[in-house]
């Protein structure tokens, strides 16, 4: 009976019996490698912006990052002479440099992508410059240009365009008049000059003869580098290119004044012409007398 269940169990006659393996327990087989459970990361931090206000209502907010990419600014100035994340600007210079609705957030434009923003709706290219100017933003004219061809672009108004155009001119007509300026100013040093802006029909040798000045005349001669009398007489009409002015002369350490005499212009009695024309009187600022202290001798002891 033995050896014929071991032939029905299909194990050979007289062959040794095995004993069954226990089955493999689950828990030994090869486990992958833990991988650690990476840790909740924070959400990013939003950048910090700081808000500057004009008599205490809401102007625009700029990134502290953008600020730190311009030095210069007069933002950047006022954000390291106070703490708090509120700065409170000059309303009187603001009103000078022409604030007005829409500034602030062509401001901000400005600061996000100064290389690709436009102006916002109803927000002029010459307001937008003379804030640039009082905020130290530094744009020079193709950077204006640019500016203006976009927001045309966008806009298409050409209204708009032609005031933006008008004002580009007088820029650059602003540009040639500061070089005559400086030009005549290294010819002649002198502690103080000053500056007339005639039209092309005046005359400069009666205009010294009878007002008892000696005026310069800004432009005429190389016009291409110095513009021409009409050209800078028309900026010179312009307040914002004005200011613009002021502000330049000042960074080249000069006062400035203006003024717009009734000067006799042109002929001769009984056929003599007058008018009023600007007159800018530049000043160089003398430096201060050093204090002279008497040394106090003391005694020496014998």
């Amino acid at each position: 009976l033995k050896r014929g269940a071991e032939i029905a169990a299909g194990r050979p006659a007289g062959a040794p019996r095995h004993k069954r393996e226990p089955a493999a327990d689950p828990s030994d087989a090869p486990q992958p490698p833990r991988v650690k459970a990476a840790a909740a990361q924070p959400p990013p931090r939003s950048p910090i912006k700081m808000r500057f206000v004009i008599n205490g209502a809401d102007a625009f907010d700029v990134p502290e990052t953008c600020l730190r990419k311009r030095a210069s600014s007069l933002l950047t100035a006022v954000t390291a002479c106070s703490s708090g994340d509120v700065r409170q600007l000059d309303p009187s210079a603001a009103r000078l440099a022409g604030w007005g609705p829409g500034l602030g957030e062509a401001i901000e434009r400005f600061f996000e992508d100064p290389d690709d923003f436009s102006l916002p709706p109803n927000v002029e290219l010459a307001a937008f410059g003379g804030v640039a100017d009082w905020l130290r933003l530094e744009l020079d004219l193709g950077a204006l240009a640019a500016l203006a061809k976009r927001t045309s672009r966008n806009r298409r108004d050409f209204a708009w365009a032609l005031r933006a155009k008008t004002f580009l001119r007088r820029r650059e007509a602003l540009g040639r008049g500061l070089s005559c300026m400086r030009q005549l100013m290294w010819s002649e040093p002198n502690s103080m000059y000053a500056f007339v802006f005639l039209r092309f029909t005046d005359d400069l040798y009666s205009v010294n003869e009878k007002s008892g000045s000696p005026f310069l005349a800004v432009g005429g001669g190389d016009r291409e580098k110095f513009g021409s009398c009409e050209d800078n007489a028309l900026w010179a009409d312009d307040g914002s290119c004005r200011d613009a002015c002021d502000s330049i002369l000042a960074r080249w350490g000069l006062g400035t004044t203006w003024e717009r005499p009734h000067l006799e212009l042109r002929g001769e009695a009984p056929h003599t012409v007058f008018g009023d024309r600007w007159v800018l009187k530049v000043t160089v600022p003398q430096p201060a007398a050093p204090e002279v202290t008497t040394p106090v001798c003391q005694k020496r002891s014998v």
